[in-house]
């Protein structure tokens, strides 16, 4: 397991306070059975875009500072609503913090995500340290501990390229902030908040359990964070419903990554005690939910009678439960808008109604009759709903429920009404349709149109064609919306005359239900449409045509996108469609309005790459400088396209912008460019920018290029000791790894740890065959040549390493020993020396340096006695050397005291003192790993 450092920042009397969510996911869908014909400013409109999977930045909102009393009485009234909510649900209550420990814990901003870079689990919160004595308390900031399945984890989330800041509630922790150490005191009566991180926490989806502790004097301040959590959405739960089938789930506070853990074991809770349909809301005062948390539930609540839900984050909803459906989300919360089953809903009451509705169809009548009569102010509309089951002589009951003063009751029994096929029923949906409040004539408009009897269709029809032909006996606001949901050729006709004539809006509205009847005289309709003088009415007819294909249809959309970019951007349709047509007549149109204000000029350039030629090209090249870097990153792109002489130049300056997109952009189109030029160019930024994201980007370019002078560039950069050395080097890995020999390579190594060098020798031989540039795979065989003393081939070896790699140590210094061992000694120290200086900061270069001196110390013993005592004098400085260096693992000092090449130093008192001091630094290293951990 990875233990990262610890890591936390200060705040002082930091401000708690909810975000809000920008109004930027669309509207609420419309509901179902009864919320189709709300009022027309509440619908949704053609052309509105929902995006599921948008996570806008929340923005801290401004709020009173919290005094160290009021912290306290926030803490102890969270742990009062988890309490009562295990209470509830049958669970064991939380472990009650001790009170009488100076220092009490209270924690917000709790936060529990993955880092998918490197798959890395982690939690960051705020935590604020509260001091309810009267004297001043001092703690370590980094003896902050989490308790999590048996493990005690230190604060640390390991900083990587790319990662600076992690989400945490409402605000941010800067991870830079985190690496702050030292004492923090907490004055009396008062409260510091501290930012904390933890990593490698334990599961996938599952939120384990966490206690936070920190030792404070000889007392322990501790909070279990995963029934804060559960207290912070200060829920409460209601049964309702005939044997309180329903569960009604209120949240009153906030959910947090760790509180979905709880809200998921609540639903189950229920669901297990056979309350299985459920209804999750909101209280008014609730703050707005998170993206990736409102998103979590929309997707499980329509994963219920299906696959479940499994996002790879946050928990997986039980089997067991049958129905959830989400109403009434708090003021500024992202809902995405998911096609399938309706499971979100704009009021409490149409949320109860569409859970329950399946369980009223089958319940026996005796039970339905007695909810209806008397059932919850919640459950009783659902039944009612249902009441369309109820035998003939109940009808009269259901009637008069629909004058009920309450519209839901009203609604309910028009509903049920659509169940009946007598005449008594059609004429009061009739009555009902010419004269109630707007909500219950769109319910009777929607029975008429849904009733299974075609003498309800009949009534519908005389209606339209007296709507149609006479003054209004029914507003077309409540009319068309419900004709276009229960298309029938039957009233085709009147809609036509609707849409040709009479208020925009309701034009709109028969347009589109004529679309879904397919009606023949569609595009007469349309062509009137689209040349009005109503803007809504244009765009509504556009969005059809746009949709419907045929020659025709295709003209007068195109007519139209043109006389609209003579004064305007495009819309998202128009881009749509003008992806599919390519009208080249529009390239000039969307040039010009590159230049007006407020267009998505990332957009107009996107569109016109796949539109325009090489006619864009001396338009980019011009705006280019005068664009922000986002959208410069598009045109960077586009550029790359259509080979623009200026590419080169404007990539260069994008790398060096510190952008993260004009940098992506720049590195992905160098590495498709594969060129000279491209290479080049990632190379000079490898070696000559100063920003760390840059350095690593082009290390990545040049590793997806892999030409022999790209791989050349990262290899030489590998063997620096700093970031890009780092960046380097994780590409040369990746390029082992790609590489077509990296199998009998991983071979080849694995015998080389075995020691089986005959082994070793055949599978770098089937790597290289597989690909000789494969430089590890020379320097490999050349080593395994040399410890089969096979000099010859090693030397072969060494010189193809040496000329793949001019900077490879290893191949200078064995080549060195190489012509020692033939005799050549003061050629051997001579031809290391002179490269020596190049490798100053090389362990392994000292090692092997000091493995030359020794054997040259050998040759030498009997010629020159006092020489080749100074040469292994010389041999133990060079490795005392390679141990400052860091060479003091234990498999290094290992071979040391077995390294054949090292034989005549071995009993030596300066050799067994240099492998001692190895030893020693390899120990405080490993105490030192065992203190992060």
């Amino acid at each position: 397991m990875r233990h990262a450092a610890w890591c936390v920042a200060v705040t002082v009397f930091a401000v708690p306070a909810f975000g809000q969510f920008p109004d930027d996911f669309g509207p609420f869908p419309l509901e179902d059975p009864f919320e189709e014909a709300i009022e027309a400013e509440e619908a949704v409109e053609p052309g509105d875009e929902v995006a599921p999977n948008l996570v806008p930045e929340i923005a801290p909102a401004d709020s009173a500072p919290l005094t160290a009393a009021e912290l306290l009485q926030r803490s102890d009234d969270v742990s009062r609503s988890a309490a009562d909510v295990k209470k509830l649900i049958g669970d064991p209550p939380p472990a009650v913090s001790k009170t009488d420990v100076p220092l009490r814990l209270v924690p917000e901003d709790l936060h529990l995500g993955r880092d998918y870079a490197r798959q890395v689990r982690y939690l960051a919160m705020r935590v604020w340290l509260v001091n309810g004595s009267a004297k001043p308390v001092t703690v370590p900031r980094e003896s902050f501990r989490l308790i999590t399945r048996g493990n005690e984890l230190k604060p640390g989330i390991p900083a990587r390229q790319g990662l600076t800041r992690l989400p945490a509630g409402p605000r941010f922790i800067e991870l830079p902030e985190l690496s702050k150490t030292g004492p923090v005191t907490v004055p009396p009566h008062a409260a510091i908040a501290l930012q904390v991180g933890f990593a490698d926490l334990p599961g996938s989806t599952e939120v384990p359990e966490m206690t936070l502790r920190l030792p404070v004097g000889g007392d322990m301040a501790e909070v279990d964070l995963n029934a804060y959590s559960l207290g912070l959405m200060a829920l409460q739960i209601e049964r309702l419903g005939p044997r309180g089938l329903l569960g009604l789930v209120t949240v009153g506070g906030e959910i947090t990554p760790v509180g979905a853990g709880q809200l998921a074991t609540t639903l189950e809770r229920l669901a297990n005690d056979k309350t299985t349909r459920l209804v999750l809301t909101w209280g008014e005062n609730a703050p707005a939910v998170p993206p990736d948390l409102s998103n979590w539930l929309v997707q499980s609540s329509l994963g219920i009678d299906g696959t479940p839900a499994n996002d790879g984050q946050h928990p997986v909803l039980a089997g067991a439960i049958r129905e959830l459906h989400l109403a009434a989300f708090p003021a500024g919360t992202g809902v995405p808008n998911y096609g399938g089953p309706r499971r979100v809903h704009r009021t409490l009451a149409a949320a109860v109604t569409a859970a329950l509705g399946t369980a009223f169809q089958t319940m026996p009548l005796d039970e339905l009759l007695r909810e209806i009569e008397g059932g919850h102010v919640l459950t009783r509309p659902a039944a009612i709903a249902a009441g369309g089951r109820l035998p003939s002589e109940r009808l009269p009951m259901l009637i008069e429920l629909t004058s009920d003063a309450d519209v839901d009751i009203a609604k309910a029994a028009v509903v049920a009404l659509r169940g009946f096929g007598t005449q008594p029923s059609i004429d009061r949906l009739v009555e009902l349709a010419k004269d109630a409040p707007l909500p219950v004539r769109a319910a009777a408009v929607e029975s008429l149109a849904a009733s299974r009897f075609g003498v309800g269709h009949e009534a519908l029809r005389a209606l339209l064609e007296g709507s149609v032909d006479g003054a209004p006996l029914i507003p077309p606001q409540a009319l068309v919306p419900v004709l276009a949901n229960y298309p029938r050729p039957l009233w085709g006709d009147a809609l036509y005359k609707l849409a040709m004539q009479g208020e925009p809006a309701v034009r709109a509205e028969a347009l589109a239900a004529l679309a879904k009847l397919g009606h023949p005289e569609l595009t007469v309709g349309l062509e009137a449409a689209i040349e009005s003088d109503d803007d809504k009415l244009r765009t509504r007819a556009f969005s059809l045509l746009a949709r419907r294909g045929d020659p025709e249809s295709m003209r007068m959309a195109a007519e139209y996108t043109r006389r609209h970019l003579a004064s305007r951007p495009p819309t998202r349709e128009m881009f749509t469609l003008l992806l599919r047509t390519k009208d080249p007549q529009v390239v000039p149109l969307l040039i010009e309005r590159l230049g007006d204000e407020g267009a998505n000029r990332s957009d107009l350039i996107r569109l016109l790459s796949q539109i325009g030629g090489l006619e864009i090209r001396d338009t980019l090249e011009a705006v280019y400088p005068t664009l922000e870097p986002p959208v410069q990153a598009v045109a960077l792109g586009t550029l790359a396209q259509l080979r623009s002489p200026k590419f080169y130049d404007f990539a260069e300056a994008a790398l060096a912008s510190g952008e993260p997109a004009l940098v992506s952009v720049a590195q992905q189109q160098l590495q498709v460019d594969g060129g000279q030029e491209a290479v080049a160019l990632l190379t000079r930024t490898l070696f000559e920018s100063d920003n760390d994201m840059a350095v690593s980007y082009a290390a990545q370019g040049l590793g997806g290029i892999a030409t022999p002078e790209a791989r050349a560039a990262i290899r030489k950069a590998a063997h620096r000791d700093d970031e890009r050395g780092q960046a380097a080097a994780r590409e040369w890995v990746k390029l082992i790894t790609t590489s077509a020999g990296s199998q009998p390579f991983q071979a080849a190594m694995s015998a080389r740890q075995r020691e089986d060098w005959k082994q070793a020798v055949e599978r770098y031989t089937d790597a290289i065959e597989l690909d000789p540039q494969l430089i590890d795979a020379w320097s490999g065989r050349a080593n395994a040549n040399m410890q089969l003393t096979d000099y010859q081939a090693a030397r072969a070896d060494y010189e193809k390493t040496l000329e793949l790699d001019p900077a490879d140590s290893a191949a200078v210094t064995c080549l060195g020993i190489l012509r020692v061992f033939d005799g050549r000694v003061e050629e051997g120290l001579s031809f290391v020396r002179d490269r020596s200086a190049e490798f100053t900061e090389s362990e392994l270069f000292a090692y092997n340096t000091a493995c030359l001196y020794a054997v040259a110390s050998e040759r030498l013993e009997k010629t020159d006695a006092a020489r080749a005592e100074r040469l292994r004098v010389d041999a133990v400085k060079e490795l005392h050397r390679a141990v400052e260096l860091g060479m003091t693992a234990a498999e290094h000092v290992s071979w040391m005291r077995k390294d054949p090449d090292l034989k005549s130093l071995h009993g030596r008192p300066d050799f067994e003192k240099a492998v001692a001091a190895a030893e020693r630094a390899g120990d405080r290293g490993k105490r030192r790993a065992g203190e992060k951990r």
